[in-house]
């Protein structure tokens, strides 16, 4: 929706405003809104919900330690995340790489 209101040539409010995020230069942040988006709306890993369950009730300081599947499933995810994120730009791969512990 963003995207197709930011080509939109009839000038509606959502263009200007969206005209208006990106006149301060070369970023699109109209993209980098859809790709944090498209973050949101990656669904969790399914082994990692019970061990994160348990660690909520237990509180806030709780060490969780994953087995193998649940490891390899959160790195999948970080991997996932780090790729939406980068737009295939390789220096941005790698410094969002960089952030988590994969």
């Amino acid at each position: 929706m963003l995207r197709w209101a930011q080509l939109d040539a009839w000038g509606d409010p959502l263009t200007s405003v969206l005209g208006e995020i990106n006149s301060g230069g070369d970023v699109d942040l109209v993209d980098r809104l859809r790709r944090v988006l498209q973050v949101f709306c990656l669904p969790s890993p399914p082994q990692l919900l019970p061990g994160i369950r348990r660690a909520m009730l237990e509180g806030p300081e709780t060490t969780l330690t994953l087995n193998a599947e649940q490891e390899r499933a959160y790195r999948d995810h970080c991997e996932k995340v780090v790729q939406i994120l980068s737009a295939d730009d390789r220096f941005t791969y790698v410094t969002h790489r960089a952030l988590y512990a994969m």
